[in-house]
């Protein structure tokens, strides 16, 4: 009777612990996740706007937000964080449905255009 009682122990603690992990990895793309009636296209300007009035002498800002993606994006990586080099990577555009960064190099920009639909996270603080 012990033996089975911590087998059922066991069982249940895998399966809670496969739930948990099915909830962490089953993420939806940020544009899924957002509440109707507010609009991604306007977060990013907004968060964009408080990075451009926030900024010092050094291009460096002290309101950052990150963005985090879906598919890893060629010289992005898995998230970009705006707000600490503005001198070489900005939001260039913020669309209906994508975001288009630019990445500044010694004399070439780069511009990638990403969909809402590869975005899963964007953070940022609050202001007080």
């Amino acid at each position: 009777m012990r033996s089975i009682n911590k087998v059922l122990v066991v069982l249940i603690g895998v399966g809670m612990l496969v739930a948990g992990l099915l909830l962490v990895t089953d993420q939806q793309p940020a544009a899924a996740q957002y509440v109707e009636g507010e609009n991604m296209q306007h977060l990013l300007i907004n968060l964009w706007d408080q990075v451009m009035d926030n900024q010092s002498n050094d291009r460096v800002s002290s309101f950052v937000f990150t963005v985090s993606f879906t598919t890893s994006i060629s010289g992005l990586g898995n998230s970009v964080t705006f707000g600490q080099d503005l001198a070489n990577l900005s939001l260039r555009e913020a669309g209906a449905d994508y975001i288009c960064v630019s990445r500044r190099f010694s004399r070439t920009t780069n511009v990638d255009c990403i969909p809402f639909t590869n975005i899963t996270k964007i953070s940022y603080s609050e202001r007080e």
